[in-house]
Formats: structure tokens, C-alpha cells, sequence
């Protein structure tokens, strides 16, 4: 395997479990560190804002994951993979689109709940709304709650079926002499 072909490689899977990471933290660390914060609309604004705060890296590690997926799915030839190995494809063509649109999407409503935070018309209590916020912001931030649950199995998803294929790759002769006559 040449050294830009492992680079990409290692970049691609960095940046999903980047995505991976952040995701997990937004879900679980984040929201129990706000618990020390006693008012319900602070804490909705001190979510809002991190979660915004956190859309530029998002934004990359969506970048690199698109870019390196499609570049080397484009390298691969059917004529060199099983018809199992060409469905785990197909599936993480799926996984990787997904966490694409999930992670837009999730920047999108991301900076719709900063409005309704900076407006005062949401409040939050660990993880979910409360009934001092108006109907509209709960329904904001659960949608960014059932997004970013979405984007988080996306992405774990895409994560596995990489390190499933890498071993595919590895014990085809087909794909081992090709990636010795690409070096």
C-alpha cells in the first residue's frame, strides 16, 4: 500500500472516530457536567452554545471522512472483491451518507436551539426539555437529540464495517497482489 493510500486510510478512520468521540461526549459527559449548573435555561443556553462551539470540527472530520470514503471508493473494482465483501461496500456507502446528512443536519438544529436558547424559550433538565420551554424549542431539541443518536450509530457503523473490510482486504490474494503491484 503506498504512503498516501495509508494516509488517507488513517485519516479516514481518525476522523470517524473523531466524529465517533465527540458524538459519545456530546450524548453523556457533556450534559452531566451541565447538571452543576441549577438554572434550567443557563443550562439549556451552556448546551446550545457547546454544541455549536463544536460544529467547525463536525464540519472537518464530515469533510475527511466524505472525501477519503469517496476517493478510495472509487479505486475499487468489482472484479477484485467477493459479492459479500461488495454488500459490507454497499452498507457503508449507506453508513457514510448517512453520517453525512445526520451531521449536517445536526449543525442545521444545532444553531436553530442557540436561537431558542438565546431567547429564553427553551430549558432543559439532564437530557430533555422542560415544560418551561415552548412547544416549538422541544421539538428542536429533541430533533437534535434523535439526530445526533442517529449520526452516533451511523458512524459507529461505518467505523466497524472499516476495520470488518480491512480484515476482508487482508486475507483476499486477489487484493494483496493488487496492492503490491500499486506500490
Amino acid at each position: 500500500m503506498t504512503t498516501l493510500s495509508t494516509a488517507a486510510w488513517v485519516s479516514h478512520e481518525m476522523a470517524l472516530a473523531a466524529g465517533l468521540g465527540g458524538s459519545l461526549f456530546r450524548q453523556t459527559t457533556f450534559p452531566n457536567a451541565l447538571s452543576k449548573v441549577s438554572d434550567d435555561k443557563q443550562r439549556a443556553h451552556l448546551l446550545a452554545r457547546g454544541y455549536k462551539k463544536n460544529a467547525p470540527f463536525e464540519l472537518s472530520s464530515l469533510g475527511i471522512i466524505t472525501g477519503t470514503w469517496l476517493v478510495g471508493r472509487s479505486m475499487i473494482n468489482g472484479r477484485f472483491i467477493s459479492r459479500g465483501t461488495r454488500a459490507m461496500i454497499y452498507a457503508k456507502d449507506a453508513l457514510v451518507a448517512g453520517a453525512v446528512l445526520t451531521g449536517i443536519a445536526g449543525v442545521y438544529f444545532d444553531r436553530v436551539l442557540e436561537d431558542e436558547a438565546d431567547h429564553g424559550e427553551i430549558a432543559v433538565s439532564g437530557m430533555h426539555a422542560t415544560d418551561a420551554s415552548t412547544p416549538k424549542a422541544k421539538k428542536v431539541f429533541n430533533a437534535v437529540q434523535g439526530i445526533s443518536i442517529a449520526h452516533m450509530a451511523c458512524l459507529a457503523g461505518a467505523l466497524g464495517l472499516t476495520t470488518v473490510l480491512a480484515a476482508q482486504a487482508n486475507r483476499s490474494l486477489k487484493f494483496s497482489l493488487l496492492s503490491r503491484i500499486l506500490r
